[in-house]
């Protein structure tokens, strides 16, 4: 016998067994429970069933036991793979969102400085026009005329740049 190999006895469907084993003692008296456990509820469940009987059919639960763990596991694993996949889209979808992101704000820099120039170009539209002194030997209708046409450029101005920060914040 090998060094590694160690000889446990074990009793199980009421009968001692001795088992060679390189496993732990510890999990071989264990394994040796459980199985006796199995048994002795068949027996206990059917007590008309003869010892070899009983034996089989808590065989038989066992692998029962087996199989639906080992489903169980597949079926864990399976949902593992789909959250992972799940997962690596949502990722993507996130560095898609960001580059959207980034892309909107480059735009929103680019209409905030159209607006900055605009708002200067308004302001010194205002200011040449607050310098401009009108000729005194000018009617009244050419002034009036031309408040009309300067009033109308400033509105336009305005309007402008009313649509150009609308189109921003939507």
């Amino acid at each position: 016998m090998s060094d590694n190999v160690s000889k446990i006895t074990v009793k199980i469907g009421g009968m001692n067994y001795q088992l060679l084993a390189a496993e732990n003692e510890t999990y071989i008296r264990k394994v040796a429970a459980q199985a006796d456990e199995m048994i002795r509820r068949v027996m206990q469940n059917n007590p008309h069933l003869t010892l070899s009987m009983s034996t089989v059919l808590a065989l038989v639960n066992a692998v029962d036991e087996q199989y639906g763990l080992r489903r169980e596991q597949e079926d864990a694993l399976h949902k593992q793979e789909e959250a992972m996949n799940q997962l690596s889209e949502l990722k993507e979808e996130l560095m898609r969102c960001r580059e959207q992101t980034w892309e909107i704000k480059k735009e929103l820099l680019h209409y905030q400085n159209m607006c900055s120039e605009y708002e200067e170009l308004l302001e010194e539209t205002t200011s040449i026009e607050a310098d401009e002194v009108s000729p005194k030997t000018e009617t009244t209708e050419t002034t009036e005329e031309n408040e009309s046409t300067d009033h109308n450029e400033i509105k336009h101005l305005e309007h402008f740049q009313q649509t150009m920060l609308d189109d921003l914040l939507s």
